[in-house]
């Protein structure tokens, strides 16, 4: 895996958006899909993951044109599954703006709404501030080594 997104590592970082500038914008994107645990049993999840994964990002197409992405799912520690995915927009810019989590600033944006609608779980979304930032968070998920974790993503994948 390391050797085949190499070159995500090695590629030139880009800051998106200045943090203390007092207008964000971007169009890269981290987000988070979480199965609600009272809806489905842990393996109609696993079951129906790929069709609800590609009917969310059409539907997230069809209101925000061509959008590129790395995806990788994984297991929780109740074993349902959890979908990270890095998303590049490459028709839409997002209005961002800071919110404090505990001791850190995260950045969120106003449409996060419109990424609940087409899907029946929580949905998480982050703004990313630099490229490397976000490919890191999701290079950190595909490569993942809890031993627990990963023997039961793909057990039930």
């Amino acid at each position: 895996m390391w050797k085949r997104l190499k070159f995500l590592h090695n590629s030139k970082d880009h800051t998106l958006f200045d943090t203390h500038g007092n207008i964000k914008s971007s169009n890269i994107l981290f987000v988070t899909l979480t199965y609600d645990i009272k809806r489905l049993t842990i393996r109609k999840a696993w079951e129906t993951i790929g069709e609800d994964f590609n009917r969310w990002i059409r539907n997230i197409r069809k209101k925000y044109g061509y959008i590129s992405y790395l995806r990788c799912w994984e297991a929780t520690q109740k074993g349902y599954s959890h979908i990270h995915v890095l998303m590049l927009f490459h028709d839409h810019h997002f209005t961002i703006f800071r919110k404090r989590k505990g001791s850190r600033w995260i950045y969120r944006i106003k449409e996060k709404a419109e990424f609940e609608k087409p899907y029946h779980i929580f949905v998480d979304v982050q703004a990313i501030e630099k490229l490397k930032k976000g490919i890191k968070f999701i290079t950190k998920y595909l490569s993942k080594y809890t031993a627990e974790l990963q023997t039961l993503t793909l057990v039930l994948c």
